[in-house]
Formats: structure tokens, C-alpha cells, sequence
């Protein structure tokens, strides 16, 4: 697999916006390797799935998905948060991860999974 192209984990309770995500994931040229829309299949997906990087909606259903997140950072997968919140809303440590807004900019969400690494 090329250095820049991901196995990306989708994790989005939205299913409009979780498909635009993946088509744009696609044209940047990663690949899928899961989508969750709940906070227990998104834990699930997070310890088991083969992935390099994830895309975390931080509101999942009205549940934080700050679980998905913790798992991810034990495998020491990157991800980056999504939220329509002000960034400043995001609680610690979390805050302190990279941010994209809602709805997905395809030149905001490129840079933001090159800086999250």
C-alpha cells in the first residue's frame, strides 16, 4: 500500500453523511476499512479492524464516542475528531486532537488526516 493511502475506519451516526465521507475518503485515495454508526459497533470495529487512521463523529446518537477514541489511542491508531460543535466544546484530553468540521470539507478532512498523521 502507497505511505499516503489509508485503511480508514468510518465512524459516523449520520448515514448521508457517512457515505459522502467514504466517497471522499475514496477520491483521496484511502480505502474503507469499516463503517460504524453506534458507539458499540464503533468500539467493536476500533479493536478489531484492520486499519491505519479513523474518522470519529464525537456525537454518536447523543453518546460521546470518546470510547472509540480511547481504544484507538491503546492500538496507537491515528484518528481524527468530527464534530458540527465549536471546537472549544470538545472536553480534555480530547481537545487536543485534530479537529474537522461538519459537514466534511474534502481539503480540510486531506489536511487534517496529514496532520493527525
Amino acid at each position: 500500500m502507497e505511505p499516503s493511502r489509508k485503511r480508514v475506519l468510518v465512524i459516523e451516526d449520520n448515514s448521508i453523511l457517512a457515505v459522502a465521507l467514504e466517497e471522499t475518503l475514496l477520491h483521496l485515495g484511502h480505502a474503507i476499512a469499516g463503517t460504524a454508526q453506534s458507539l458499540d459497533e464503533g468500539v467493536r470495529l476500533a479493536r478489531d479492524a484492520d486499519m491505519d487512521f479513523a474518522v470519529v463523529d464525537v456525537d454518536l446518537h447523543g453518546r460521546d464516542a470518546f470510547p472509540i477514541v480511547d481504544v484507538l489511542h491503546e492500538r496507537g491508531i491515528r484518528f481524527v475528531l468530527a464534530t458540527g460543535l465549536p471546537h472549544d466544546e470538545i472536553p480534555a484530553p480530547y481537545d487536543k486532537s485534530v479537529i474537522v468540521s461538519k459537514p466534511y470539507d474534502m481539503r480540510e478532512l486531506e489536511r487534517a488526516i496529514i496532520s493527525a498523521g
